[in-house]
Parts: structure tokens; sequence; C-alpha cells
């Protein structure tokens, strides 16, 4: 027919809304449009792929995050703000090493009279734990408590 139907169609098509008030009418234009068609549905898809993916990632790890939350929120209402948790890390460093182990982990937990199992201890400590090593420098801590903050890189290199 004409370029605006055209247009049209072809927007229609990619979109894949399909109104189907204009159809092709050549061989050549079918094909045109069966191609505009899976092209739609691949550009549609792709989004739809990364948005489910990363549901599925927060979903995996929405235990630690509610975990870190809590501890976060107790942490605050205990008085401790961000300038205050390197006092407390060096308080639960019993051996002195700059390093807290899980062990000293849960003496944190006794200072900020939070209960806590083994179990839970261990499940946050693998949270706190970021490079796998074993143990938690004041860093890893701190960007978990409070991962907005940037008083680390000022303070403590």
């Amino acid at each position: 027919e004409d370029l605006p139907s055209a247009m049209w169609l072809a927007t229609i098509t990619i979109s894949t809304v399909g109104y189907g008030d204009v159809t092709p009418t050549t061989a050549q234009g079918k094909m045109i449009i069966g191609i505009l068609a899976v092209i739609g549905a691949l550009y549609t898809a792709m989004p739809l792929g990364m948005v489910g993916s990363a549901f599925g990632q927060v979903w995996d790890d929405r235990e630690h995050i509610a975990l870190i939350s809590t501890l976060r929120c107790k942490v605050v209402r205990s008085g401790y703000m961000p300038k205050d948790l390197h006092a407390l890390f060096a308080a639960c460093d019993t051996d002195g090493d700059g390093l807290i182990t899980q062990g000293e982990l849960k003496t944190l937990f006794e200072v900020l009279a939070i209960p806590v199992s083994d179990s839970l201890c261990e499940k946050v400590f693998s949270t706190f734990d970021r490079d796998g090593e074993g143990t938690i420098v004041f860093q890893e801590m701190l960007v978990t408590i409070f991962p907005e903050h940037q008083y680390f890189q000022s303070h403590y290199p």
C-alpha cells in the first residue's frame, strides 16, 4: 500500500502486538514480516531473561539479606555507628591479629546482646567473609553492615 502502512506493520510486528489490521500480501512481504516477528520476540525475551536471572539470585540470597538487615538494625539500635565499629571490632579481636574468626564473631554477638545460634553464626560469618579466607577483616565487616559507608577508605586502607 503506502509507506505509513508499512511502517505501522513493521512496528506492530516487532513489538509482538500484531493487531492484524494490516497484513502483507506478497511472499516477500510475508517473509520480511516473519523475520521481524522473530527478531521482536528475541528482543523482548532477552531483557526478561536478565530480569528473571536477577530475581532468582536475590531470591536465593533473601535469607542473607534479611539477616544482615536485622544485624544492621540491632547494631544501630545498640548505639554503634560506622565510626564506632572499629573499636567494637578491636574489642572482639581477642588475639589481636586484626582478624575475626568465627568464634570471635560469636563474641561480637554477645557484646551486642544478640542471641545467635551456632548455625546462624556460621551463615553470618560466611556472609561477612567475602574473600573466603576463613577470617573477617574490619573492611569486610564494615562494608557488610554499612555498605553505603566510605569511612574505611579514608581511615583504614
